[in-house]
């Protein structure tokens, strides 16, 4: 149809103008093939203001759509030549590239209908095309086409198995990774046939976990065993996403499973490595931890658990820090700060809580453990009860003091009767004296000796009886006796200080079985002490009361008293109260030692009570009763024996001059005709050449000790009948044994008691 300067009206009008306002790109076609119209839509769609004069070449008469080379070569004159025989046709889409065609413009998918327009009589006369421009649609699917191809690619290529399953999670599709890796086919892995190549023990997991992800629509995610090709079962990661529909619906499944033996080998072995660890740690005596290197604990072995009673996981962090106790936190933090700023092991003594609530001592080491690059990743310490340990050093160090406190006052308490010995010794050289000055000054010596003799006794005795090495006798005795005895030698120190005693004993007899001279000397100990810590008129008060298993001995004085603190020791070794400068009550501190070992040997037990300081003090003595009543001993009056009955030859060796000469002045003035040597081999020598009656030998001489002098007098025949008596500092039971086995008669310890070495020389005459 021509264009014309007159628009008609009514049915053709109306065509024109929907002909041009349609958004449909068409072209209209005379009966010849030649194009007579075109609307808006085609020219916007084959980009006509852009290219000038495109549509005058459409409209003009040179212009044959049937005869045009490109449709011909693309197939579409065929259809065209079937609508003007009044067919309408689809045509195919046909590719348009302007470049090609040595224009511009961008590439185009454009399809076409065809429209035969028929006249009355049902001949063609026109054809109506209309394009559709359909570029995006066909890049889209040429886009998802390479999309899919290259999945199925990555799919061939990769290790891992990647599969897909329908909605309901069956295999709808090929998966070559997955048969190259479980060796099943094609049949066997479709549908439900890929649970055949899952280890039986893990396929009703792998199921279940499936179906519930399929009903929950949300991911698949879970780990099980695959059989692989060769037989083998892997450990294998599966995981799948659901494809979803517009409408929200799930369309299928695409999943892959991936290969983790390794990675499960690897946390295998670092399981059994976690537990190697922990069962050593478990093992250990020792409260095992660790902490990350900022310094956060995040593990404690079960040794901590037992010694702490703290819940698993209560003291992880810096939660530990509750169990250390409050005055050792500050401490303990700043040495642990210092540790994990530079670096340097950590080391510190604190008061660890212990389940039972009461804290013990605990030594905290740690060291740091560093990566190849030497940075710090972790720490790793321990703590060590050291509790028994710690005591164990502060009684040390507590026996340690009380040991030079002891020897402190051994000293002194030895130069005491030192002084006044020395003084009479100098008195005596000074001056011509007469008898009584020699008389008084005798008793002095003597009384001081007797008190120097008695503080070696006292530490003699307390040895062997700590250590056990004393037999007590166990005789029926009447306790009353040992009382009255015991009084007695406390007396002069009682009237010196000016006490008032009282004494209350039951009337009758009070049967013990026990050690005379052990009982005399515990009681002696407890009133000696009385009187001792007592100020000067004082009261002292000695309570006997009998029961039918036991009796009860009470020594109370209204002295000093005692602190709490020394009640708990007062009867361990070498412990006193305070002493003054002065040390005026004297002593060594071992009495009330002696007195409990002598008492518990004779199955007793001993008890102090005090009500503190200036309160006085109650010594309390309990011991048992003898089962059997025993008919009491006979007090025998024994006479003084005749020290002398006639001289006797005798030869003192002691390589102290002045020891030997004193001894050798007494024995002279007892009437013996005494000889004196000062070493072994001229001692022999004497002994050969003159006869004796009696050697005195003391032991630790030089070049040869008075036991191989002894053992040679007893050797030789001209020497054998001559009696030997030991006088020696060495006091013991073994050394008297000792002496006795050497060929010795007498053992006598320094400093010797005249009237015993007497009574030893009357026997021999």
């Amino acid at each position: 149809m021509a264009d014309s300067q007159e628009k008609p009206f009514g049915p053709e009008y109306r065509f024109q103008a929907l002909f041009e306002q349609n958004p449909t790109s068409i072209q209209l076609l005379a009966a010849g093939g030649r194009t007579i119209q075109v609307n808006k839509a085609w020219e916007a769609l084959w980009e006509v203001p852009q290219r000038p004069g495109l549509k005058e070449f459409v409209l003009g008469s040179d212009y044959n759509v049937l005869t045009d080379p490109q449709l011909r070569a693309n197939g579409i004159t065929p259809y065209l030549e079937r609508a003007f025989a009044g067919e309408s046709v689809k045509m195919p889409a046909i590719y348009y590239n302007p470049v090609e065609m040595g224009e511009f413009g961008r590439p185009r998918w454009v399809t076409a209908v065809a429209h035969p327009l028929k006249d009355r009589d049902g001949c063609v006369q026109e054809v109506m095309l209309m394009h559709e421009d359909i570029t995006d649609q066909v890049e889209s699917q040429r886009m998802l086409r390479a999309s899919e191809e290259r999945f199925r690619s990555l799919v061939m290529a990769t290790s891992i198995m990647v599969w897909t399953t329908t909605a309901d999670g069956l295999a709808i599709e090929d998966s070559p990774s997955w048969r190259a890796f479980t060796g099943q086919s094609v049949e066997q892995w479709l549908n439900s046939g890929w649970l055949q190549a899952v280890h039986p023990d893990d396929r009703e997991h792998a199921s279940e976990i499936f179906m519930q992800s399929i009903v929950s629509k949300a991911v698949y995610e879970t780990e099980y065993r695959l059989r692989r090709a060769d037989g083998h079962y892997c450990w294998t990661s599966a995981k799948a996403v659901p494809v979803m529909n517009a409408d929200g619906s799930v369309k299928e499944w695409i999943g892959a499973n991936t290969d983790i033996t390794q990675r499960k080998q690897q946390e295998e072995a670092l399981r059994q490595s976690e537990a190697r660890f922990r069962t050593i740690t478990d093992a250990m005596p020792q409260m095992v931890w660790s902490t990350r290197a900022d310094g956060y604990h995040e593990y404690y072995n079960q040794r901590w658990v037992d010694f702490t009673g703290m819940p698993v996981g209560s003291t992880d962090g810096e939660k530990w820090e509750n169990v250390v106790h409050p005055e050792d936190q500050d401490a303990t933090w700043r040495i642990w700060e210092h540790s994990l700023k530079t670096g340097e092991p950590y080391e510190v003594r604190y008061r660890l809580r212990h389940r039972s609530g009461q804290y013990r001592w605990a030594l905290g080491r740690a060291l740091p453990v560093r990566d190849d690059a030497g940075n710090i990743v972790r720490w790793m310490g321990t703590c060590t009860d050291i509790h028994d340990q710690k005591l164990a050093e502060d009684a040390l160090r507590e026996a340690d003091r009380r040991k030079d406190e002891f020897l402190a006052m051994l000293a002194h308490e030895l130069r005491n009767p030192l002084a006044p010995i020395s003084a009479a010794a100098e008195l005596m050289e000074m001056v011509q004296l007469d008898p009584e000055h020699i008389r008084r000054t005798s008793q002095i010596i003597n009384r001081q000796v007797r008190h120097m003799t008695s503080l070696v006794d006292d530490l003699l005795d307390v040895s062997r009886v700590t250590r056990g090495l004393v037999d007590i006798e166990r005789k029926p005795l009447d306790f009353k006796h040992i009382v009255s005895s015991a009084v007695e030698q406390v007396m002069p120190l009682v009237r010196a200080k000016g006490h008032q005693l009282t004494v209350e004993l039951p009337a009758d007899a009070v049967r013990v079985a026990g050690d005379q001279k052990r009982l005399v000397q515990v009681l002696t100990n407890l009133l000696n002490n009385a009187a001792k810590y007592t100020p000067a008129n004082g009261s002292l008060h000695l309570c006997m009361t009998s029961g039918t298993e036991q009796i009860i001995l009470r020594i109370r004085d209204n002295g000093i008293g005692i602190t709490p603190e020394l009640q708990s020791r007062i009867f361990e070794l070498f412990t006193q109260a305070e002493r003054s400068p002065d040390r005026a009550q004297g002593g060594l501190g071992i009495g009330l030692a002696l007195v409990k070992s002598l008492v518990e040997l004779h199955g007793g037990e001993v008890h102090c009570n005090s009500g503190g300081l200036g309160k006085g003090s109650e010594f309390i003595v309990t011991l048992p009763r003898p089962q059997h009543e025993h008919e009491l001993p006979d007090h025998q009056h024994h006479s003084k024996p005749n020290l002398v009955a006639r001289q006797l030859k005798i030869l003192i060796v002691d390589d102290n001059a002045d020891a030997a000469a004193m001894l050798s002045m007494y024995l002279k003035s007892a009437g013996h005709d005494v000889v004196v040597e000062h070493t072994s081999r001229r001692a022999l020598e004497r002994a050969r050449s003159e006869r004796l009656d009696v050697c005195v030998l003391d032991i630790g001489l030089p070049e040869i000790d008075g036991y191989e002098l002894a053992s040679r007098l007893k050797a030789e025949n001209a020497t054998a009948g001559v009696k030997l008596i030991a006088i020696t500092g060495y006091g013991q039971e073994q050394d008297r044994r000792k002496a006795l086995v050497a060929g010795f008669d007498h053992h006598l310890v320094k400093p010797v008691d005249t009237a015993k070495l007497a009574s030893v020389l009357a026997g021999l005459t």
